[in-house]
């Protein structure tokens, strides 16, 4: 799904949603509705994080400003 577009004088920039295993809010969830633990394992945050932190680390590198 496409959900913003930026566009400059040399590039066109394409904001797409990509979440092959679902949204984070879901995964987190699923993580909570465990009974027996509810929590997300430490190696799996330690996978997102990363993720979400290389992103943030793209965003800034390319002066991207977000929210």
């Amino acid at each position: 799904m496409l959900l913003d577009v930026f566009v400059s004088c040399k590039r066109i920039f394409l904001v797409m949603e990509f979440a092959p295993k679902g949204s984070l809010d879901k995964i987190w969830a699923k993580s909570a509705s465990n009974k027996k633990h509810p929590y997300m394992e430490e190696e799996e945050a330690r996978f997102y994080f990363r993720e979400i932190i290389s992103g943030l680390h793209c965003l800034h590198r390319g002066q991207v400003a977000h929210r």
